[in-house]
């Protein structure tokens, strides 16, 4: 921190003598240097007769101790330790003045403290595995700095900063269940760190709910409630995790409740994080859904079109039945139609519903297919198309989707296919296809789809011959499960 011009007096080295002196009105009183040595280099001789921060109290220095116990203080305008380890500060009041400065220390606690008006509520420099737990740490400029990994936030109350509540320039840590509002900058803003895991917090009427800068990786942002942050609920130019598995899921976001066809509390569309190519892939539709949320796996048929039969693991469907499996559970679906039988093959980890539509172009050539307008498009539909006389089918939509193409099965007889701008990926970031069962054609197959940022995934495509154009296709290409070319 020396050289910001916002202390007092800022130390560096050791062997230093502090008596007397007014430190008051500056944004921190006393500042304690990283020394970079080990052991660091703490050996000074500060009494409390030095007063800071607004009120002229005590400043505390603690120094190459281990195993103390700081508690029922609040006549302080600072408490600063060097070189301090294993040690309790407990029901601390710091009020209007310079707040906790930890330096060059380890596993330290602090417990049931309120720090309001400081420039730094909470500042740790190159101190892991800090603990703060059942604490207000509000109306500073900024209210916690991290900067010692394997550190804990827990249960505090962080609310109504001037610029950022917390602030991340460490790994390893764990943020959990603190409230987070009115900061405002960022709720949490971290910087270029990774290996984070931040959970049950809620985040409300912050600048940003969280900003993580690009370099940042492998944090783990779930089960977290963003309300009505008034830039942005989050931005993130890393590459985070922002859900789980379907069973666990992602968070709540205010701005994103709906649709829920199949009413199993998850949005049916991933919520796409601003800043690079992050997505929370199953946010709830209400405030902490996770705490009511109980996962199935059920399959919904809705309609299925005329001349066609739908069997489900070898039942025959009808329109309206339901059937219900575990999460994971292997299903075998197969349609016939026409005397043709097709089969898609999908592991169901969600309630999906489900129609056969069925579509036959008239015998002078149709050229084109519109899923949205021909054949009543929802996702996770199966699709028959039967086009013999078509020299080139293009398969696409009369307007592209701004959300994930969801298909479960599609099956083209005709000599040549060719699926174009399924996704509007200008529009919205990280759009892509979905063939969770079978894509096939009975003669060529051409994908075209534009799939963004992300990959296009395809459980099993068949084909005479199948093209893969990676040119429309921006930085990411394809994942296929099973790929069958025949002559």
């Amino acid at each position: 921190m020396a050289g910001y011009g916002i202390a007092g007096i800022s130390l560096s080295g050791n062997s230093q003598e502090l008596k007397g002196n007014d430190l008051r009105f500056n944004n921190i009183s006393l500042e304690i240097d990283y020394t970079g040595s080990f052991p660091p280099l703490c050996n000074r001789l500060i009494d409390t007769s030095n007063i800071g921060g607004s009120s002229g109290k005590p400043i505390l220095y603690y120094q190459d101790t281990t195993n103390i116990t700081i508690q029922n203080i609040n006549n302080a305008s600072e408490i600063a330790l060097c070189n301090v380890y294993n040690s309790t500060i407990n029901n601390v009041t710091l009020s209007n003045d310079d707040g906790i400065f930890l330096t060059e220390s380890s596993s330290i606690n602090i417990t049931n403290s309120t720090i309001t008006g400081a420039y730094y509520g909470i500042y740790s420099d190159d101190t892991p595995y800090l603990r703060i737990e059942n604490s207000n740490i509000s109306y500073n400029y900024d209210g916690v700095q991290l900067r010692g990994d394997h550190s804990t936030l827990t249960q505090n109350d962080i609310t109504g900063n001037a610029n950022d509540g917390i602030i991340l320039y460490s790994d390893y840590n764990t943020i959990t269940g603190n409230t987070i509002s009115n900061n405002a900058n960022t709720g949490i803003y971290i910087y270029g760190r990774d290996y984070s895991t931040i959970t049950e917090n809620e985040f409300n009427a912050n600048g940003y709910g969280i900003y993580i800068k690009s370099g940042s990786s492998s944090n783990e942002i779930y089960h977290n409630n963003f309300i009505s942050n008034t830039i942005m609920q989050a931005y993130d130019a890393g590459s985070n995790t922002w859900s789980k598995s379907y069973s666990i899921g992602g968070n709540y976001w205010n701005n994103w409740t709906s649709p829920d066809i199949n009413g199993d509390g998850i949005v049916d569309n991933a919520y796409s994080i601003p800043g690079d190519a992050n997505r929370d892939e199953y946010p709830f539709t209400a405030k902490s859904g996770w705490t009511s949320f109980t996962p199935s796996a059920s399959l919904t048929v809705e309609t299925i079109d005329a001349g066609a039969n739908l069997y489900v693991n070898g039942m025959l469907a009808n329109s309206g039945d339901v059937f219900s499996y575990s999460p994971g559970s292997y299903i075998i679906l197969t349609t016939t139609y026409g005397g043709v039988n097709y089969t898609d093959e999908i592991e169901l980890w969600y309630p999906i519903i489900v129609s056969v539509n069925v579509y036959n172009t008239s015998t002078t050539g149709a050229d084109t297919v519109y899923l949205d307008t021909d054949m009543n498009y929802t996702p996770n539909d199966i699709f028959i198309i039967n086009a013999p006389d078509a020299s080139l089918l293009s398969i696409t939509f009369s307007t592209p989707l701004t959300s994930v193409a969801r298909i479960l099965g599609m099956h083209i007889n005709t000599s040549y296919a060719k699926l174009f701008d399924w996704t509007d990926s200008s529009s919205d970031y990280g759009q892509y296809t979905a063939v969770y069962g079978t894509l096939e054609n009975s003669g060529d197959l051409n994908i075209y789809t534009d799939n963004g940022y992300n990959s296009d995934v395809f459980n099993k495509i068949n084909g005479q011959n199948v093209y893969l154009d990676y040119s429309h296709s921006y930085d990411y290409d394809y994942q296929i499960q099973e790929l069958n070319a025949y002559y």
